[in-house]
């Protein structure tokens, strides 16, 4: 399928990244079954420490501390791996031959902290819609809650918080992949997901409505259809990335964070 880079569809987004699975879910899946046993592992010492715990609640013995500590280093092991199914989705996306080793590239601290920097950063820039939805709902205790006014000026509040929200996630959409395939600073990586995603929002909006309705088609033959449809997601945000930034940005097959 020929790709118009920086022409964005959301229906030709899906028809490319879907035809990309073919050959590529083993890598994907590789990493994947790592995620799932390290949510399986997770649940069964959070169980144990739930019962560890004092009357207190305060977690209690050696070895409820010691499974803590291992807890809070398979998260850490989760979120490289699940920045490395994403850089898996980018390469996939530039019809780059795919491998689970490759997910290799996302295990550096300079990389970590960059994307922690920029989850901070997105908050900061989220905090608009999210003080929309609670600084009315602090103030419920001084208002006549039961008024038709009161309920009527709550409801558009929550509408533009939703509306708000909803359009800078989509601005935003791109700024993990860049900050993880161009080796750039969050700050960067956010200017140019705004710069890139400018008149996308709603092509983006019905992506996403489009891949809901993937992921929920995919999960009614017992699951099944997400052998496809988890390898897809990952390609499908790649496949956003390359028709946006194809002609700015070269993804290379190996790539060295600096």
């Amino acid at each position: 399928m020929l790709i118009e880079e920086n022409n964005f569809s959301a229906t030709e987004s899906i028809e490319a990244a879907w035809h990309k699975v073919k050959g590529s879910k083993g890598s994907f899946w590789a990493v994947l079954i790592i995620v799932l046993l390290i949510n399986v592992l997770k649940f069964g010492i959070d169980l144990y420490i739930k019962h560890s715990t004092g009357p207190s609640g305060v977690v209690t013995g050696v070895i409820p501390l010691i499974l803590l500590l291992v807890v809070i280093a398979l998260n850490l092991l989760k979120a490289f791996l699940t920045l490395g199914l994403i850089y898996l989705g980018i390469q996939r996306a530039f019809d780059i031959a795919i491998s689970y080793k490759m997910i290799s590239f996302v295990f550096t601290v300079g990389l970590f902290l960059r994307v922690l920097l920029l989850y901070f950063l997105e908050g900061l820039i989220l905090l608009p819609a999210i003080l929309l939805v609670i600084i009315p709902t602090l103030s419920m205790s001084n208002m006549d809650t039961s008024s038709a006014l009161f309920k009527l000026l709550i409801a558009c509040d929550y509408v533009a918080a939703a509306m708000l929200g909803c359009f800078l996630l989509m601005r935003l959409y791109l700024a993990l992949p860049i900050t993880i395939a161009e080796k750039v600073w969050p700050w960067t990586a956010i200017s140019e997901s705004f710069a890139s995603t400018k008149g996308h929002v709603w092509q983006l909006i019905l992506l996403l409505a489009l891949n809901i309705g993937i992921f929920i088609v995919s999960c009614i033959p017992l699951g099944l259809g997400l052998i496809w449809a988890l390898p897809y997601g990952l390609i499908s945000l790649g496949m956003v990335y390359r028709m946006l930034r194809g002609d700015q940005t070269k993804v290379e097959s190996n790539p060295t964070l600096v």
